[in-house]
């Protein structure tokens, strides 16, 4: 409904949808033009190179199949299976900018008010096209709001093991959920990724083998990074969740300045620590967010970039149920129009 571009869905092997079911769905009429169904299947998990490497696995399917996301004017767009669209134009917005950027999530806690929740927090993601991209290193967890979360992976970047064809910075982090990148981009980094040790530790989750990237990659034995929180090395878990580092390191690694001034966030807005919310306030403030974004996310809100929203640890119908509605962009003079589901 909120899409016309081609969409290529992994399926995890943990997933209760067999062949049959998917040869099923694939043929019904308003999906087999548009829709495809990777028959590539991964065991993904979070904190794991696993869920980079089901995207990677989406792109191949892309270029295999030559669909515009892998052809030279092509822009690849990485999704989660658990947000929800709230609006449609998502196709033309990254036509036009290109790729995206690191940019700050919205993070709640305790001290975030609760009267006007909604109006309060988009107040804070505004973003202005003609600022800066470029991260201080004191910003450089931004996205995950600690200054550890990564360290691993900038510390293997500044030393003398670090990967073939890689520099020492600037590192990025970013979550993965509404970036997108353009085809020469993608296609250098297959071409630096494949045969690394990035790869290999993507292999080695694939095939089940204990400590596949802490091991591998970081030379850590399994125990240094088991529990972070009771004295294992700071960083690890973050070390291994590829699909937050590598594209974006990549891209802030080579594309030219000028480049980046096309550049907007990331397409879904993560709404993080929202679920330790009181359930009410929590519905009350899900709902808001939606309202508010199709209502201003057009114009000079600062707000048009966002297309979807997704609230970590809640299945996409979750997150629907506490919409009640989901919204539907509006093309007249009603903006309240609904969907039921």
């Amino acid at each position: 409904q909120f899409t016309v571009g081609h969409l290529v869905i992994h399926v995890s092997q943990d997933s209760a949808l067999t062949k049959h079911i998917l040869n099923r769905l694939s043929a019904l009429p308003n999906l087999k033009s548009r829709v495809h169904f990777n028959p590539t299947r991964l065991r993904v998990s979070k904190h794991t190179p696993a869920i980079l490497d089901a995207h990677l696995q989406n792109w191949v399917y892309c270029s295999r199949k030559m669909m515009p996301c892998a052809r030279r004017a092509g822009t690849f767009v990485l999704m989660a299976s658990n947000q929800v669209f709230l609006r449609r134009g998502l196709e033309s917005w990254v036509r036009r900018h290109a790729i995206s950027r690191e940019w700050p999530s919205l993070v709640m806690n305790q001290s975030t008010p609760t009267r006007d929740l909604s109006a309060h927090s988009l107040g804070i993601l505004r973003w202005n096209p003609a600022g800066s991209h470029v991260a201080t290193p004191s910003q450089l967890a931004i996205s995950r709001g600690n200054t550890t979360y990564a360290a691993s992976f900038g510390e293997l970047l500044r030393s003398s093991n670090r990967p073939e064809g890689w520099r020492a910075s600037p590192v990025r982090v970013m979550h993965h959920e509404g970036t997108f990148y353009p085809f020469a981009l993608m296609r250098a980094f297959m071409q630096r990724y494949v045969g690394s040790v990035f790869e290999t530790a993507a292999q080695a989750q694939r095939r089940g083998e204990e400590c596949p990237c802490f091991c591998l990659v970081y030379k850590y034995n399994h125990s240094q990074c088991a529990d972070r929180d009771a004295g294992g090395r700071p960083g690890c878990i973050g070390g291994c969740t590829f699909e937050e580092l590598l594209l974006p390191t990549f891209a802030a690694q080579r594309l030219m300045p000028h480049v980046w001034k096309q550049a907007s966030p990331p397409a879904v807005l993560i709404l993080d620590g929202a679920t330790a919310l009181p359930r009410d306030v929590l519905r009350t403030f899900v709902r808001g967010i939606a309202d508010h974004l199709v209502e201003r996310a057009s114009g000079t809100s600062g707000l048009g970039y966002i297309f979807a929203i997704k609230l970590p640890r809640h299945a996409f119908i979750d997150t629907e149920k506490l919409i009640d509605h989901v919204p539907v962009e509006s093309t007249a003079k009603n903006a309240r129009s609904w969907r039921r589901d």
